[in-house]
Order: structure tokens, then C-alpha cells, then sequence
């Protein structure tokens, strides 16, 4: 068992110009060997990153980068804070997570009843330049199993952002793992806020996972969704998805609430905007949602424009859905 309540500083000036940077509030890397667990940790001090990144960027509050063993019974309450002044001109993905930033374990790995209510921050004029994935568990889930978390941090986006800008409750973005639950659940309950300046990247944000293409199973999120950016490439955005292009999804919920700021304009087609999910490539299976969406006067939406209850853009089976949320049009 490990309890870390210091602070991880990196401060303007520092360069880092290896093939990544790798910081986690217990470990950064911990040994791929499938037996090596990463057991009952908890981590409570704040990471604060500035400086410059030429190499790829991975944060956990937990553990940065997890590949071979299981993460489990673990909880972190520390903030991640990407600092004004940082810039990061890697060409491989940032990926940033409550937990941890990357996981991919084999098929015997992966997570298990993990927490967070450790806030996600991006400060106004941070830059970054490949693609960009945030989760309140994990920013890549690129493989290995995930069961029962819970998530109440908020994570708020003020960047600019050169390329795809992948965001999620729980996680930015999943390959070919399975999130699902037992008893305790899947459950995000923080909100999401994005006022980036990511005028030319695609946005891909649910309240669950922004994009998965693995199953998902037994989820649920309450917590509220507000977007008052620009964009000029694709926007697809679900109360629990914003992107389901591999994979599947059965029994999964939304109550939160997603709000389109006054501020907010969109110009390229389509805009996917819905309570469940925002593109759904692969079939779906009982969802429910209950949250309102609301394009508040001002909002510019230049462009087609695909906005429903539960999926906005059905491109495969889906089946017993059921919408209870109002779609309300300020003007």
C-alpha cells in the first residue's frame, strides 16, 4: 500500500526532449510482468506541468503509464494542472488520466474498482499539438479489462489544441478494452467544461468516454456537459459517448445535462449532438437518457446539424432506447 500526498512540480523553463515524459503521483511505469499488481494506492498530492514536451506526454494521478499488471482498489483525489505556459509539440498523443494516463495491459490485465475526484485542468494558452485525450480514470484505454469506477472530478479545457481533442468523464479514449461492472458500477458524476481554442481540431467529448472502440457496458453519467468553444472541424458529443466506432454498447444511462454555451460556434458539418451518443457505429442496446440538451441564444451552429434525445447519428442497430430529456432552442 502507498499513500502519496506530495506535490509534483514542473516548472516553466524545463525542457524535455526524450521520446516521452511519463509522471504519476505514485509511479510512472511499473513493471509489465502480469503478476506485478498496482494495489490499494492512493494518491492525494496536486501534478502541476508546465515547460516544454517534445516527446509524448503521459499523466496519472495514480500511475502514468500501466502494461502488464492490474490496477486495482486505488483512489485519487490529487489535482493534474497543465499550466498557461506549457506547450507540448510531440507527435504522438498526449493522454491524461485521474488514475492513469495509459493503460494497456495483456488480456489477463487491466482495472478494477478504481476512484477519482482529483479535478483535470487545462489552463488558457497551454498549446498542444498531436492529438489530446483527458479521462477522469484514463485518457487510452488501449487494452486490457476495466470494472467498477467511480469519477466526481471536474475536468475543464481552456487550451489550444492542434488536433483531435478526445475527452471523457471516464475516458478520452478506448481501444480494444471492455468496460463493464459488477456490483459497484461504472459511474461518472463530474462535469465537463471546454472553452479551448481548438478552432481546427475534431472534438469528440461524452460524459462517459469520448471515443471507444471497444464494449461498454453497465455505465452510467450524471454529470453536466457545457461547451463554449470554436470549432471548425467535426464536433460529436453524448451525454455518455461522443463516439462509438468499434465495440458495442448495452445498458448505459445519462442524466447529466449538455449545454451550448452563447459562446460557442460551429462551422464544419456535421455537428453530432445528442444525450446518449453523438456517432454510433456499432450496435447499441438499452440506453436511457433523462438529461436536457440546451443551445442557449447565440450559439453558432453554421453547418448541418444532427441533435436527439438518445443518438443523433445511427449508422448501426440500435435498439430500446428511451429519451425522457428535453431539447430546448433558446432564442
Amino acid at each position: 500500500d502507498m499513500v502519496n500526498s506530495g506535490t509534483i512540480n514542473i516548472n516553466d523553463g524545463a525542457k524535455f526532449s526524450g521520446a516521452q515524459c511519463l509522471v504519476g503521483g505514485i509511479v510512472a511505469a511499473p513493471s509489465q510482468t502480469k503478476d506485478r499488481n498496482i494495489t490499494r494506492n492512493e494518491n492525494q498530492g496536486n501534478i502541476n506541468i508546465a515547460g516544454e514536451h517534445i516527446g509524448r506526454l503521459v499523466v496519472g494521478g495514480i500511475a502514468a503509464e500501466v502494461r502488464g499488471p492490474f490496477l486495482l482498489d486505488s483512489n485519487n483525489s490529487g489535482n493534474i494542472t497543465f499550466k498557461s505556459t506549457l506547450t507540448a509539440t510531440n507527435t504522438n498523443s498526449t493522454c491524461v488520466g485521474g488514475t492513469n494516463g495509459l493503460l494497456a495491459s495483456s488480456s489477463t490485465g487491466g482495472a478494477r474498482r478504481l476512484t477519482n475526484s482529483g479535478n483535470i485542468i487545462v489552463e488558457k494558452g497551454a498549446t498542444f499539438t498531436a492529438e489530446s485525450r483527458f479521462g477522469g480514470i484514463s485518457g487510452l484505454a488501449d487494452s486490457g479489462d476495466i470494472y467498477d469506477f467511480h469519477t466526481s472530478g471536474d475536468i475543464t479545457i481552456a487550451g489550444t489544441f492542434n488536433n483531435r481533442l478526445c475527452v471523457g468523464g471516464g475516458f478520452g479514449y478506448t481501444n480494444t478494452c471492455t468496460i463493464a461492472s459488477s456490483a459497484i458500477g461504472c459511474h461518472n458524476t463530474g462535469k465537463i467544461t471546454i472553452t479551448s481554442d481548438a478552432s481546427s481540431t475534431q472534438l469528440c467529448l461524452g460524459g462517459v468516454a469520448g471515443i471507444i472502440k471497444g464494449a461498454l457496458r453497465n455505465s452510467s453519467n450524471t454529470g453536466n456537459i457545457e461547451i463554449a468553444s470554436s470549432h471548425n472541424a467535426l464536433v460529436r458529443v453524448g451525454g455518455i459517448i461522443g463516439w462509438v466506432n468499434a465495440g458495442g454498447v448495452n445498458t448505459v444511462s445519462n442524466s447529466g445535462n449538455i449545454t451550448v454555451k452563447s459562446t460557442a460556434k460551429f462551422t464544419a458539418s456535421p455537428v453530432q449532438l445528442a444525450g446518449g451518443i453523438g456517432i454510433n457505429e456499432k450496435t447499441t442496446t438499452k440506453l436511457i437518457n433523462t438529461g436536457t440538451i440546451t443551445i442557449e441564444n447565440g450559439a453558432e451552429l453554421i453547418t448541418d446539424a444532427m441533435i436527439a434525445g438518445c443518438v443523433a447519428d445511427a449508422r448501426d442497430n440500435c435498439s430500446t432506447l428511451i429519451n425522457t430529456g428535453d431539447v430546448l432552442l433558446m432564442h
